[in-house]
């Protein structure tokens, strides 16, 4: 039973952490694995009732979701109220690199004005 419950945390933590740092990357649709398009697609498509696994809890995930349209909308207001709902719920690295994802999303926005 532990083991079970330390594995599904691994999981949580390597799939938020995945979904950063394709946010971060951008990766073209032609050069995504589909592994990738499908974890893109499950926090961007609308699915707020799916939970993978069960894995991530309903806020969890609903926050998830609101950063991955905020960052493909470039909405640096939500992005900047996300970041402060996120922080406490992430580990030290996944809250550098929502850090990291935040400053890209605000040179990306000055770089097309």
């Amino acid at each position: 039973m532990l083991a079970r419950m330390f594995r599904l945390q691994c999981e949580l933590v390597c799939e938020v952490s995945q979904l950063l740092l394709l946010l971060a990357m951008e990766p073209p649709a032609a050069q995504r694995k589909p592994a990738h398009t499908r974890l893109l697609e499950s926090f961007g498509g609308g699915e707020t009732t799916r939970q993978r696994g069960g894995h991530i809890g309903e806020s969890l995930r609903l926050l998830l979701q609101s950063l991955t349209l905020a960052v493909r909308r470039r909405h640096l207001p939500a992005l900047y109220a996300l970041e402060g709902d996120l922080r406490p719920l992430l580990d030290d690295s996944q809250r550098q690199l929502l850090s990291r994802l935040v400053q890209q999303v605000e040179t990306r926005q000055r770089a097309e004005r």
